[in-house]
């Protein structure tokens, strides 16, 4: 899950989740199981489950920077800080269906002919030189 130093936090149980960068909840399976949380404070990121998002809706939150909703059993990859990636990283058979989440800054070095993840969320900037995406055909 986290792919460096930031702290990524899944609930231990049941009560109030604080004080943390990332809260990942997509490990959570059902409603019941979520609103075991009964407040979330001073997060930066919440990571949860397209299918539970409604749900995360009821929970108190103060100071909850971003909500990422991801899909249900989703690969993620989560990345924190400044990343660059190059074009083929972004096209890795490997990441085929994946969600890349990156708090911070996402870097592309290269041209991007084809990305593989299913989703790429960037809750930052994203820097990328001129012409590093073609540009769509016209329709």
């Amino acid at each position: 899950m986290g792919e460096d130093d930031t702290e990524v936090k899944q609930p231990d149980g049941p009560g109030a989740v604080e004080n943390v960068a990332i809260l990942d909840l997509t490990t959570m399976r059902s409603a019941d199981e979520l609103l075991a949380v009964h407040r979330i404070e001073n997060v930066a990121l919440v990571l949860v489950p397209e299918s539970l998002a409604g749900t995360l809706a009821r929970i108190p939150t103060k100071n909850v920077a971003s909500v990422v909703p991801v899909p249900d059993g989703a690969d993620l990859r989560v990345h924190t800080g400044a990343v660059v990636m190059g074009g083929d990283a972004l096209a890795d058979p490997s990441a085929e269906g994946a969600v890349l989440v990156v708090t911070g800054t996402l870097a592309v070095s290269n041209p991007v002919e084809h990305v593989a993840f299913a989703r790429v969320v960037v809750t930052g900037m994203v820097l990328a030189p001129t012409g590093a995406r073609r540009p769509s055909p016209a329709a």
